[in-house]
């Protein structure tokens, strides 16, 4: 290969000899800033969970779907727990499992709740290891407001907040939770904040029209309702349901370890 051609100048294998360098010099940083705090794990090891964990996101892409004749949020499990099982420390990996055991669609009750009750012991794991992660406080508030547990997940929507005061999904679930949700002070600032963090976020909109103190205003109300339907209606509105691409950020699995 020349790396200069007759004129002198860097040639073609000279750049991509460089990039390759660099690519290079780079994955060894991260493998090496990695290792430095889980020593036992194997580049080996390092690469298999990164590839598990590839195969994890391409499959809870297709959550909803079948893909070689099995449901794909039930392979995307069974890929994230091979990176947890090569990566032990790799809380990414960690929390892309409980994420997709969160996501599960089996169709048997018994076997579904199992994944449900894994799902809150993974996050509670990552959170024994990581107190503040957003990522488990926010799973678990979700796991908690999806069987009514209003309280327990008022606490977890809360500290995301905290954490992360520009997260709109966390002010419009802590707001959901909020004691008395259509009738506090708190609870409607909560959904003015989603709304002013993000406009498009449509459900906070919606909450925000029930909330009494809008009611009683009825020029408030639907000014709302009128913001709310045009973006419906255009098809531009933001979602907050639980239904994975629907919860916001921190209930979407990760792509990449944190160097």
């Amino acid at each position: 290969m020349k790396f200069f051609s007759p004129s002198g100048k860097p040639s073609t294998g000279f750049w991509i000899g460089g990039i390759l360098l660099v690519v290079l010099a780079a994955s060894g940083y991260l493998l090496w800033r990695y290792r430095s705090g889980n020593p036992v794990t194997s580049e080996a090891d390092l690469l298999a969970a990164a590839q598990a964990n590839a195969r994890g996101l391409a499959l809870l892409e297709w959550f909803d779907e079948q893909y070689q004749g099995r449901p794909a949020a039930d392979q995307a499990i069974e890929a994230f727990e091979e990176a947890v099982q090569r990566a032990p420390d790799w809380l990414a990996a960690r929390i892309n499992l409980g994420i997709a055991l969160l996501n599960s669609r089996d169709a048997d009750p018994q076997s579904k709740a199992e994944k449900l009750r894994r799902a809150a012991e993974v996050f509670h794991d990552v959170l024994a290891r990581d107190p503040p992660n957003p990522y488990a406080h926010f799973c678990l508030g979700i796991w908690h407001f999806d069987r009514g547990e209003r309280e327990q997940a008022y606490a977890h929507f809360r500290a995301v907040t905290e954490i992360d005061p520009q997260d709109a999904h966390a002010w419009y679930f802590r707001g959901r939770c909020t004691a008395d949700e259509f009738e506090s002070a708190e609870a409607r600032q909560c959904f003015e904040k989603a709304l002013q963090i993000n406009p498009y976020l449509n459900a906070a909109r919606h909450s925000l029209t029930q909330h009494a103190s809008i009611a009683a205003d009825r020029a408030a109300q639907e000014r709302l309702l009128r913001e709310f339907e045009s973006l419906r209606q255009a098809e531009v509105e933001d979602i907050a349901a639980v239904s994975y691409t629907e919860m916001g950020k921190y209930a979407t699995a990760i792509g990449l370890p944190p160097p």
